[in-house]
């Protein structure tokens, strides 16, 4: 004989499993919140009612508990036919195939019964009771009334409980109201689902964390929801805000909020202005508070996301992005600072529709369906990534949709969003920012997507509107590079941006694009390519300039522009093929001339960077040396000598002018502290026998003789 068997299942005991997977506080908020979004409304309350209500006219008196106080979550939405149905079965949704939803699990609802035993849900005409421990006799698991039948008079003081949203003589209630009966200390000690009491206090606690916590940002990237509001009913019955926030600029931001909802790729950029007001439960006085957020959403297309995502995984993923919902919706927000110390201090953490507690160390927040664990407090680990699985999803998102954002956030940046102060600098992730390995290589992504872009500002002075450049066109400054090196490139003709560090760390971290930095190199490039503009600089500037390019180390930078200063006045490069050698203006005009392979150059006008590069060439000497002398002074003497190289007076055809210049000489030499060099044992014999000491023999005449030992006392 067959007999009929079937597992049964304990809703109590279920629904405390699936709350061990969801946290309490005011995460509970959230998932209201992001129920009424989906349901299309835009006011959300949350209400704390601690009155107590009548316990005779219930349906039930094992209810009686439930007539105490009370948290409410109000909205504007409405209940539909498919929503009741999803009220009634735990592992089910109401939204799994509906792509305007973020709910998957159908779970998310149940984390209220970390507050309540009793969940009574108000929309429309039809009030729906939960009951999982099955108390109510005859209607074990729950039941519903309605409010345009005898309903509310049989059963008034369950309707009565909804006082504070429900009027006596409302037939209907246009909109939707969650009476979360909190769970006290008599009803915690026989609780199947959870033991722990929920105190009026612990309710205003909850509200509080959410203010300082939430309630600023959690607008941010709803689809509709545009207010929230936190109330408490006082003992007579009026309603006290606490707190509200709403998006100032609501009809502007619903427009584009519909934006990035399609198939096509789509993409929008606006200004989002949310207020709060918070008011002192001491003091009774509110306080409002703005801040201005930009927001870029962007949707890829549909068959670019295909591509993606079958080149990830070529096993399953497109079916369950379809079954997930996980969808190429990818939104930023950039907080627009009043101060400086007003942003988000690399402080950014990851939204689906709503905050989760992942810090990212990003400076904006980033919204995208992300797939996520069952309690929507974490992405699934990426380093245990099996084939089709969410993982490769999440991989997806951030190596090539939130990129792509980032990229129209940037442009849009440069192309001014109203009158805010934003420069793209200011929109740079850091690298490595957050512990997570599905972002670590975001911001290289990022790099590689907008170099070529005209997002790179360059530098300029004072309120001059800034102008923009592909990475290619320009070299980037360190934060440390002197004001007036930038300023003598800038008179260059050289296009200069200066990046944040983190900006800078990332280019020269990266193969193709460190070229892009500023170094005596890519400086001598960029001067070689405007050369005609250095004819324009001042000396003391070329100077600065040539010292800055010396600090390359390598002598064959300067032989490619014209900075190195000469004693005739002109400008020149370094030639391999030339001997050069540092004089003073003074020394210079004294032995310019005399050796026509040999070009001065202008010591007094050198910087002490490019002399000591300079003098590290074999080709380049400083006339103060004792060869550079005794060479020079040979070349001019030499045709004087004789053969008799005896200390003899030598007359014949010598120039006055040849006579002043040696009293010249010796003058000079008088005051070198270096000279008796010129006597040491090895230049004595190269300066022995040359006529190198002036003479009047009379009559106007002159003579030189040779200089031998003895012949001068050194």
């Amino acid at each position: 004989m067959v007999a009929r068997e079937r597992e049964t299942v304990d809703l109590a005991d279920v629904i405390r499993d699936i709350l061990d997977n969801y946290p309490a506080g005011s995460a509970v908020l959230r998932e209201f919140l992001q129920n009424s979004d989906d349901s299309g409304a835009r006011r959300q309350e949350f209400i704390l009612d601690p009155r107590s209500f009548p316990k005779v006219s219930l349906v039930a008196p094992a209810l009686a508990h439930c007539q105490g106080p009370a948290l409410f979550a109000t909205n504007d939405g409405h209940v539909r036919e498919k929503d009741w149905k999803a009220f009634k079965h735990i592992h089910s949704s109401s939204k799994t195939a509906d792509e305007t939803s973020t709910g998957k699990y159908g779970l998310g609802f149940r984390s209220c019964y970390h507050v309540t035993d009793n969940p009574h849900i108000l929309s429309d005409k039809k009030l729906l009771v939960l009951d999982p421990h099955g108390d109510v006799q005859n209607y074990q698991g729950g039941f519903s009334l309605t409010l345009d039948t005898n309903d509310r008079h049989q059963y008034h003081d369950h309707f009565l409980a909804f006082q504070s949203v429900l009027s006596q003589d409302d037939q209907i209630y246009d909109g939707t109201a969650i009476r979360l009966p909190l769970r006290l200390d008599a009803q915690a000690n026989r609780s199947r689902i959870k033991s722990e009491a929920t105190s009026v206090e612990s309710i205003r606690t909850m509200f509080w964390d959410f203010v300082k916590k939430e309630l600023h940002e959690a607008l941010l990237f709803l689809k509709n929801i545009t207010s929230i509001g936190l109330f408490e009913i006082g003992d007579n019955g009026d309603k006290k805000q606490i707190a509200s926030a709403w998006i100032d600029n609501a009809d502007e931001v619903a427009t584009c909020r519909g934006v990035s909802r399609g198939r096509t790729e789509e993409s929008s950029t606006y200004e989002l202005c949310i207020k709060v007001e918070v008011r002192n439960p001491i003091s009774g006085r509110s306080s409002i508070s703005s801040r201005s957020w930009i927001l870029t959403q962007f949707v890829e297309n549909y068959g670019r996301v295909d591509d993606i995502v079958t080149s990830l995984c070529p096993d399953g993923l497109p079916d369950l992005m379809a079954s997930e919902k996980l969808l190429p919706h990818v939104a930023l927000a950039y907080p627009v600072p009043d101060t400086p110390t007003s942003s988000l201090q690399d402080q950014g953490k990851l939204f689906t529709l709503l905050p989760l507690p992942i810090v990212t160390g990003f400076p904006l927040h980033i919204h995208a369906i992300f797939a996520l664990t069952r309690n929507r407090q974490s992405l699934r680990n990426p380093r245990d990534v099996a084939a089709g699985s969410r993982e490769e999803w999440n991989k997806a998102i951030f190596r090539n949709f939130i990129p792509k954002a980032w990229e129209k956030l940037f442009e849009n940046a440069v192309q001014g969003i109203g009158t805010l102060p934003i420069s793209p600098y200011d929109l740079w992730p850091k690298a490595g920012g957050g512990d997570q390995d599905y972002w670590k290589d975001l911001p290289q992504e990022l790099l590689k997507r907008v170099a070529p872009k005209q997002i790179w500002p360059l530098l300029s002075e004072g309120d001059a509107s800034a102008e923009y450049r592909s990475l290619k066109d320009v070299l980037l400054a360190s934060t440390n590079a002197e004001p007036e090196l930038l300023s003598i490139l800038a008179d260059c003709g050289v296009l200069i941006s200066q990046p944040p560090e983190h900006v800078y760390s990332l280019v020269e971290s990266s193969e193709a694009n460190r070229s892009r930095l500023m170094t005596p190199s890519s400086v001598v490039d960029a001067v070689e390519s405007n050369a005609s503009s250095l004819s324009d600089l001042p000396p003391t500037t070329r100077s600065a300039l040539c010292d800055y390019i010396s600090t390359g180390n390598d002598i064959n930078l300067l032989s490619r522009v014209s900075l190195i200063p000469c004693a005739d006045g002109t400008w020149t490069p370094i030639n391999p093929q030339t001997s050069y050698t540092l004089a003073t203006e003074v020394e210079a005009h004294m032995f310019d001339g005399i050796d026509s392979r040999t070009r001065f150059l202008a010591l007094d006008q050198i910087g002490e960077t490019a002399k000591d590069l300079l003098l590290s060439s074999p080709d380049i000497k400083l006339l103060k040396q004792a060869d550079v002398v005794v060479r020079l002074l040979a070349r001019k003497y030499s045709r004087f000598q004789s053969s008799d190289a005896s200390p003899a007076t030598v007359s014949a055809d010598v120039e006055a002018a040849d006579v002043d210049w040696l009293v010249e000489f010796w003058n000079w030499i008088g005051d070198w502290r270096e000279a008796s060099d010129i006597w040491a044992a090895v230049y004595r014999d190269r300066v022995k026998g040359l006529p190198i000491i002036p003479l009047s023999i009379g009559d106007g005449r002159h003579g030189l003789r040779i200089f031998a030992e003895g012949s001068i006392d050194p």
